[in-house]
């Protein structure tokens, strides 16, 4: 029986990985990844598991999707959605497109929801149609009516674009786009190699004693936060982390999803949390590592 390797043996083989910092984007950080474990599960859910070599392909069609609706380097996309594997998919296609992710609280009410769109200067919105007891689509329609064929219309003259994502499993509406357009296009995926140092997200703090504020966070950032995490909590190559985090967030999106990237490892995402579940998902998925706050803990 192979003996469990210790702290210190885990994190000089991370370092033996990464001799020398060498900045990225969050796209080329996922085409090595692929290239060097493409067969190994990346995200597991309950719609079933993807691996390295399925989110690099869905990113690139997505992100060919959103270059042939109009995304230019360094727009911002909004992206409004719970921990769907698409959101995965898109984050990583955001990158390849050259764009800004903005990650936004699917919590939020309309008004909320107007003053991130405006104030990111959203040119594009990837949308759920609803979660929980909230329906986006009535919010857009109450902050930019049509905004099926018009965008954002005056109220939100950046937004050109929006993508639906029929998470209720309702049909959707009619002149609305879904977010499967964008992975349909048949044209090529823009290939331009990126900036480590552009803004890859932006992504709002709770604004709880006023308005919300946007944090610029570049792809360099990122990673580099992601390995800094992995090595102090010494992954071992192919580490399995759960949560129930949600990923508009920097602690499931940077302590998991962008963690286990950085180790070929996989990335265990759930919606919502229940203890009863969670345990499950430990065995049954061979979770090694899991991300918690206090209630989740006493849960």
């Amino acid at each position: 029986k192979t003996m469990q390797k210790s702290v210190k043996e885990r994190q000089r083989a991370l370092e033996a990985k990464h001799p020398t910092w060498i900045p990225r984007t969050l796209h080329q950080a996922l085409a090595d990844a692929a290239a060097t474990w493409p067969d190994r599960d990346f995200v597991v859910s309950d719609q079933g598991t993807l691996s390295y070599r399925d989110v690099h392909d869905r990113a690139t069609r997505l992100a060919a999707g959103l270059a042939s609706a109009g995304v230019q380097p360094g727009d911002h996309v909004a992206l409004l959605m719970a921990n769907y594997p698409e959101f995965v998919a898109i984050k990583f296609a955001i990158s390849r497109a050259g764009a800004t992710a903005v990650p936004v609280n699917f919590l939020n009410r309309r008004d909320e929801l107007a003053y991130v769109l405006e104030q990111s200067d959203a040119r594009c919105l990837i949308t759920m149609d609803r979660f929980r007891d909230l329906d986006y689509l009535d919010m857009l329609d109450e902050i930019a009516p049509d905004w099926e064929t018009r965008g954002g219309g005056s109220r939100l003259p950046e937004l050109q674009s929006v993508f639906v994502f029929p998470a209720s499993g309702a049909g959707l509406r009619a002149d609305a786009r879904s977010l499967d357009d964008l992975a349909m296009v048949t044209s090529r995926a823009p290939d331009t190699p990126g900036d480590p140092q552009a803004i890859a997200d932006i992504i709002y703090t709770s604004g709880t004693t006023g308005g919300p504020k946007g944090v610029l966070l570049t792809h360099d950032m990122l990673l580099r936060a992601a390995y800094g995490s992995a090595f102090a909590r010494a992954f071992r190559d192919g580490q399995r982390i759960f949560f129930a985090l949600p990923m508009y967030h920097v602690y499931g999106y940077v302590e998991g999803l962008l963690a286990a990237l950085t180790v070929g490892g996989a990335a265990i995402i759930k919606r919502l949390f229940d203890p009863a579940d969670a345990l499950r998902a430990i065995g049954e998925h061979r979770v090694e590592d899991m991300l918690l706050i206090p209630t989740m803990t006493l849960m």
